[in-house]
């Protein structure tokens, strides 16, 4: 099992839930909103059980190993490089500019649910499976 942080809503939200909830490997159980009231609207409705109002408290949760990063959060560049450093893998929709190219940072589908679940399923698989060949520790 995937757990897996919101931060912040964007039109995409709605279908990364429906793709994780489909996949069945990820677990959201945080969230991050700039406003209380549509933090706790947003929790209640997808039934999340933490909120937070900082996302650098959220960071430095252990036992979250991905989080998705939507694209209206206000300064999303510094936010999603806070996720990098935080250890984090960081899923942000494909049309968000300026961002560095990092292995932890997957660009996901922003307007193809069916692609986006794809996509989504690949990092799960790649996250939760073991490799598909045996290890030589001497190279």
């Amino acid at each position: 099992m995937l757990n897996l942080a919101l931060i912040g809503i964007d039109a995409n939200t709605d279908n990364v839930l429906a793709a994780i909830r489909e996949d069945g490997r990820y677990f959201v159980n945080a969230a991050y909103a700039d406003t209380f009231e549509c933090n706790v609207q947003f929790s209640m409705k997808h039934e999340i059980d933490s909120i937070y109002m900082q996302v650098r408290p959220l960071l430095k949760r252990t036992d979250i190993d991905v989080v998705y990063v939507a694209s209206t959060v206000p300064h999303v560049q510094s936010v999603v490089l806070k996720a990098l450093r935080a250890g984090k893998t960081v899923l942000i929709a494909d049309n968000v500019p300026n961002l560095p190219e990092h292995g932890d940072l997957i660009r996901v589908a922003h307007n193809d649910r069916e692609a986006l679940a794809e996509e989504l399923t690949i990092v799960a698989n790649a996250l939760t499976e073991p490799l598909a060949f045996d290890f030589d520790p001497v190279i």
